[in-house]
């Protein structure tokens, strides 16, 4: 007798056979993600790499001497960023500093001698208060040596990497053990001639100056005091409210797909927000709102996703049509020289070292021509396209499209305008609102009044016509 078995194919359950379809498509889109992720990663550092490759041999040089100097600090603190210890203790480079405080208390006690011979007691209180305000001195040279050290030697630092790359050099020479290093003290000659520091401010009589290298290789005075200038750390509660921002905004678009409602997004909404976070271009904006902008420009781990504006820029696949805000090249000041295939601008062939150059006009702070307004303008018109990216993809549009309408919106725009304008003429009107500026839409008041009269005859002719039928 002939034993028949069951083809196995008939066994599989379709249900199974389903679900492992969706493990394999799911499983290879995975893996291509994480390919995609891990070479992304690595053309990152590689851009990262090449950022710092053009800036000025000086500055490079200037920027490793700095970074040895903050690596043996490190070493010499152990694990810990915090130094301890009344007096002198604590303070960086402790025997510079004593050294001009010698000089410094040699001057005051010949001052007070000759106060106390002559019998001046003005002349004895100042000098007193020179004193005091020498003691004042010392102990906040000390806490911002500490400040320094918690900023960028502690493990839970959270200093935004938007900060000035000079200024961190300046601390670095002021607050490091700098055999480099000299310190000094303003004298009322210093006052007179009109010397100033660093940052283009008088030097103040008495007050202790440190003699530090600039990224161009000058010898500059800096207090003591200034080291940890403009440094601040990055705002996690700002940053935890934009991410609900856009939750919130992705929850509304899936509440109208399921509804399959055709709904319309909170533009204005969204353009509040943005406002009060980043601040506006008309004078209002406040250093907290200008320091958001440059978080959100830097920080690439604010919005724990690994991005940033200033990584946006660099990975832009088509940066020449950078519209953000209505930007344009020919209003920067920033202007390199012509390079490979440009023939009358910098911009008309914007090749990869016109892009490292261009991003770190715009977004590094030190740069001769960084522009606040501009960076604050690029910055807030990329979150509010996040923000709309968010709700278009919730609303389950294609997520490719709106990327493209915006590549090519110099065209679209064209066309927005071709069609506003005819429909403004259509309608009688001699002017349209256009992305809120007014046009004309070439109508005139001879050409009205010619479109009435062809409407009143068209209008006649069909009143006679209707008279006639009946």
């Amino acid at each position: 007798m002939k034993i028949t078995k069951p083809s196995p194919l008939k066994r599989i359950d379709p249900k199974q056979a389903s679900e492992k379809d969706q493990q394999n498509k799911g499983m290879m889109s995975a893996g291509m993600d994480i390919l995609s992720e891990a070479a992304r990663r690595k053309t990152w550092e590689e851009i990262q790499q090449q950022a710092l490759d053009v800036e000025p041999e000086l500055m490079q040089t200037r920027k490793l001497k700095d970074k040895l100097l903050r690596d043996n600090q490190k070493s010499e603190l152990g694990d810990k960023a915090i130094v301890k210890g009344p007096g002198i203790d604590g303070i960086g480079n402790p025997q510079k500093y004593t050294d001009s405080l010698f000089i410094q208390l040699q001057e005051f006690q010949e001052e007070l001698y000759a106060a106390v011979q002559a019998d001046d007691e003005a002349a004895q209180g100042k000098v007193k208060t020179k004193l005091a305000n020498c003691k004042t001195t010392m102990s906040r040279y000390r806490e911002e040596t500490q400040t320094f050290y918690e900023n960028h030697f502690a493990p839970d630092s959270f200093c935004s990497k938007s900060g000035s790359k000079q200024q961190l050099s300046y601390g670095t020479q002021l607050y490091c053990k700098n055999p480099d290093l000299i310190i000094v003290h303003a004298t009322e000659q210093d006052v007179l001639s009109g010397r100033q520091d660093v940052f283009g401010e008088p030097v103040k009589e008495d007050m202790c100056y440190g003699i530090v290298e600039s990224f161009n290789g000058e010898r500059e005075l800096i207090s003591v005091l200034a080291g940890n200038k403009n440094v601040f750390w990055i705002n996690a509660n700002r940053a935890m409210e934009y991410i609900g921002f856009v939750k919130k905004y992705s929850e509304q678009a899936a509440e109208m797909k399921q509804a399959k409602s055709v709904g319309k997004i909170d533009l204005g909404g969204i353009n509040y927000k943005i406002d009060h976070f980043f601040g506006s271009n008309d004078g209002s904006s406040t250093k907290f709102q200008d320091r958001l902008v440059l978080q959100f420009c830097w920080d690439e781990h604010l919005l724990k996703d690994g991005s940033s504006f200033r990584r946006h820029l660099y990975e832009h696949p088509n940066i020449q049509n950078l519209n953000y805000g209505g930007f344009d090249f020919e209003s920067m000041e920033f202007s390199p020289d012509l390079g490979p295939g440009d023939k009358d601008h910098w911009y008309d062939n914007i090749d990869g070292m016109d892009k490292l150059l261009l991003v770190d006009a715009i977004c590094n702070v030190d740069h001769e021509f960084f522009d606040i307004k501009l960076l604050r303008t690029l910055v807030k018109e990329y979150y509010t396209y996040r923000i709309e990216n968010a709700w278009w993809k919730s609303m389950g549009y294609e997520e490719g499209r709106l990327e493209i309408m915006r590549l090519k919106q110099k065209e679209l725009k064209k066309q927005r305008f071709a069609m506003g304008k005819a429909k403004a003429a259509q309608d009688g009107l001699m002017h349209f609102t256009f992305d809120g500026a007014v046009h004309p839409t070439g109508m005139t008041k001879k050409k009205l009044k010619e479109m009435d009269k062809e409407k009143a005859d068209v209008v006649k002719k069909g009143s006679s016509e209707s008279n006639y039928e009946k």
